[in-house]
């Protein structure tokens, strides 16, 4: 990490964050009123007590003061993403209820092609009932930018998993090969080409939600994983390294 603000610049940006109640920021103040640590410590301090997210504290150790919210949302974390825009981890405020946002770049949504294949895309995800399918719920704008309000997923993906295991047992592979056919056959019967299925885009089911109750694993779908319709980052095809890693992540001879 490059070097920290100071302890007084930390404070500044930690009240103009809004990320602290009165109480919270107050009690943290109490804490070192004797002591003037440096403002990785206070950082430190925060997180250990669950008031900031590791993301958050190093966003204001670096001297950025946010924004920390958009609309009704709260940033928690930001995760990679394949595609143009950028994926956080969420808690809407009003409800509680963690979720991931795509915050759509303002160029992708200027582009009248784009947008429209940005608009269609939400809309047929929405439609997914399967429960092996990432949740896809609204398309929004707040603060003046325009996200996609999706289901937060968490765990390793199954090639993260396969890659520290040995082989799995023949059934567990029948019931995860079973459930993901199912799940692309809904996403067909609805016009929809996922475009990027690999062992990548499907993680483990939670332990309590894997067994006869619930999937075995998830599918993550659009905006998780872009769909064919929308330009990836950089145009990776443009160039051979990123047009064989393009072809590596993806399955759509099967899906034609």
């Amino acid at each position: 990490m490059a070097e920290a603000v100071d302890p007084a610049d930390f404070w500044r940006l930690l009240v103009a964050s809004q990320l602290l109640t009165a109480e919270d920021l107050a009690a943290a103040r109490s804490e070192f009123a004797d002591h003037t640590p440096d403002a990785v410590a206070i950082a430190t301090w925060l997180g250990s007590r669950g008031l900031l997210t590791a993301w958050q504290a190093r966003q204001l150790l670096r001297g950025r003061g946010g924004p920390f919210f958009l609309g009704d949302y709260r940033l928690l974390e930001q995760r990679k993403t394949p595609h143009r825009g950028r994926l956080f981890s969420a808690r809407h405020q009003p409800t509680g209820r963690d979720v991931a946002l795509v915050v759509l770049e303002t160029d992708a949504c200027d582009d009248p092609a784009t947008w429209k294949s940005i608009v269609r895309a939400t809309q047929l995800a929405t439609q997914v009932s399967d429960p092996v399918v990432s949740k896809t719920w609204a398309l929004e704008q707040a603060d003046r930018r325009r996200l996609v309000v999706c289901e937060a997923i968490a765990g390793a993906s199954l090639g993260e998993r396969f890659s520290e295991t040995a082989a799995r047992p023949l059934a567990e592979t029948g019931r995860i090969v079973f459930a993901v056919a199912r799940a692309m056959a809904e996403l067909h019967r609805l016009g929809i080409v996922h475009g990027a299925v690999s062992l990548h885009t499907i993680t483990a089911a939670k332990p309590g939600n894997a067994g006869s109750d619930g999937p075995p694993v998830r599918l993550l779908q659009f905006p998780w994983r872009a769909s064919h319709m929308l330009i990836r980052r950089g145009s990776p095809w443009r160039i051979p390294v990123g047009l064989r890693r393009w072809g590596s992540e993806s399955a759509l001879q099967p899906q034609s």
